[in-house]
């Protein structure tokens, strides 16, 4: 019966050793590493140029604030044209204003996909996403992390201390058999 038990703790040991030694000493050494590898992959993966790109030049957020942009031309031809140039705001009516409106809207929307394109590509070089993702993973303290990785897998960590137990209480429990066997 030693066995089993000796082996079951011996297994269960390990696991604690292993966690142990992952929060003491491989973390601690390796964080730098390990962020300037993350950063990397998530700017290659997750916030690609091109994605950043796409989502900035879709044609879907451009429909999306044409109404706003309409708003404001509307308000400028309406009432900030008329107090800044009075004398041409007395001759703009109602006809002039919407027909200088859709010839305005009509260049916006040639004009602002080459703009928001220009804009993405001056973003992406201000962004720098893989280095914000190393910055912020480098200056997590390894304590905060230990704390949320124990917190937030309590419970799998309990099972896995089991399981852990359970596969050596079994390894343990046939070579105490084969032991037994072989006398």
């Amino acid at each position: 019966m030693l066995i089993p038990v000796s082996s079951a703790f011996s297994c269960w040991l390990v696991l604690k050793l292993f966690f142990f030694f992952l929060f003491r000493r491989v973390l601690p050494e390796k964080q730098s590493l390990f962020a300037a590898k993350v950063g990397k992959a998530a700017a290659g993966i997750f916030f690609s140029d091109e994605m950043i790109e796409n989502k900035i030049t879709d044609p879907k957020n451009l429909q999306k604030i044409m109404p706003v942009v309409e708003e404001h031309i509307d308000d400028f031809l309406r009432n900030k044209l008329k107090k800044q140039m009075p004398v041409v705001g007395m001759f703009i009516g109602d006809k002039t204003i919407h027909s200088m409106k859709t010839v305005f809207m009509t260049e916006l929307e040639s004009l602002f996909p080459q703009v928001m394109k220009n804009f993405a590509s001056n973003l992406k070089d201000d962004l720098n996403i893989e280095g914000l993702v190393t910055e912020k993973i480098r200056s997590v303290s390894i304590t905060a992390l230990k704390e949320a990785f124990y917190k937030n897998l309590s419970g799998d960590l309990r099972i896995l201390s089991i399981y852990s137990a359970s596969v050596g209480f079994l390894v343990g429990s046939i070579t105490a058999a084969i032991i037994f066997f072989i006398k």
